[in-house]
């Protein structure tokens, strides 16, 4: 059997792989295509551990899974700094083929579609989830009940099934909230199945302040109820699969953008951002319960990494488009200056953002509390 340990390791590695592989891949493909020469395609960085050189290219697996790249004739070390830098001078019909002597489009192009190849790739992810198991739908199952609540006086215990509210039945539990919700404190009538018995009660809601999603604070009318969280699947074609996972990339990627821009103004608190050891975390965790949970994990993750990677931080892919949409402006690139200068407060704020995220990380493991 394969240890606890070895199952997070290896499931967090081959869901980092795969994402950076697709991420390196965008960048790659379009080189090719739009004609650039690519020297190096690495996956992991730091020491190689595998290295073969196919046609011009030269293919590494690396020993530190967090990260990868691709290097183009010209990118990082101009034409003409390469002589003497003890590197061999490239031939004119190389020359021709330098990343850094191509038109802004081209350049603009092979740097965006990194970032959208982690935004297709939770796209296909989405599309075979829905077609192999369907559409998951949230159980009106009860999974935790608040103190001092009404559904504490009413008896009610996590593991509950709620059958119906008013005689309306209850599909999901999206349908449990709206009925609540929707009689604005009125006395409800709930239908009950514990142990394979079902019993009716009365239950009224009561004005409580709460949190949403997003930490948006609402006064809204609660039972006191939690979700279990448990869901059934509801088995789909594959048009609506395509459907189902283009809508829930967007709204994905929506979501994502939504809650960066609130930890920015601090709606959202700071100590919920997660680092390594949380992904390393949830990768086994999804891993451990199944195939499903864990292909779901990977595409919000994939998700999350393209969106992220488009954020305007120099060395991210982001800042690059913004250097190249200056320079389309100017007419003439930034000075180099100007961009050493500029990815130097990138590289700052990218590592002060990784050495919080992995404090938050420690904190979480030190008490044991993974939920923010």
């Amino acid at each position: 059997m394969v240890s606890s340990a070895a199952l997070y390791i290896t499931s967090a590695v081959v869901l980092l792989g795969v994402l950076i592989f697709f991420h390196e891949l965008g960048h790659f493909m379009f080189a090719k295509l739009l004609g650039v020469k690519v020297e190096r395609f690495s996956i992991g960085l730091g020491p190689s551990l595998y290295v073969r050189k196919y046609g011009e290219t030269e293919y590494i697996l690396a020993a530190i899974p967090f990260g990868g790249y691709i290097k183009m004739l010209g990118e990082h070390t101009s034409i003409e700094d390469m002589g003497q830098e003890g590197v061999a001078p490239p031939s004119e019909e190389d020359l021709k083929r330098a990343f850094d002597r191509q038109p802004v489009w081209k350049r603009s192009t092979i740097i965006l579609m990194g970032p959208m190849f982690n935004i297709v790739l939770a796209f296909m992810v989405f599309v075979v989830f829905f077609s192999v198991y369907g559409e998951p739908r949230s159980l009106p199952q009860i999974g935790g009940v608040m103190a001092n609540s009404p559904a504490v006086e009413a008896g009610l215990k996590g593991g509950d099934m709620v059958v119906s509210i008013d005689g309306i039945e209850m599909e999901t539990w999206g349908d449990v909230q709206e009925a609540i919700r929707e009689k604005s404190g009125d006395e409800l009538g709930f239908v009950i199945k514990r142990d394979d018995v079902k019993f009716s009660l009365r239950i009224r809601p009561e004005l409580r302040k709460t949190k949403t999603l997003l930490f948006d604070e609402v006064e809204t009318y609660l039972v006191g109820i939690e979700p279990s969280g448990n869901v059934r699947y509801e088995a789909v074609g594959f048009g609506r699969a395509v459907i189902s996972a283009a809508g829930t990339t967007v709204f994905t990627g929506r979501l994502i953008f939504e809650v960066m821009v609130r930890l920015v103004r601090r709606v959202i608190p700071a100590d919920t951002i997660g680092g390594p050891i949380l992904i390393f975390k949830m990768a086994g965790e999804q891993a451990s319960k199944g195939m499903a949970d864990y292909l779901w994990l990977m595409a919000i993750i994939s998700v999350n990494l393209g969106v992220l990677n488009l954020l305007p931080i120099p060395v991210l892919d982001g800042g690059h488009l913004v250097f190249m949409g200056i320079e389309a402006v100017r007419r003439k690139p930034l000075s180099e200056t100007v961009i050493i200068n500029a990815q130097k407060i990138g590289i700052a704020l990218l590592l002060t953002l990784m050495v919080f995220a992995t404090y938050n990380d420690i904190v979480r493991w030190i008490t044991g509390n993974w939920t923010p």
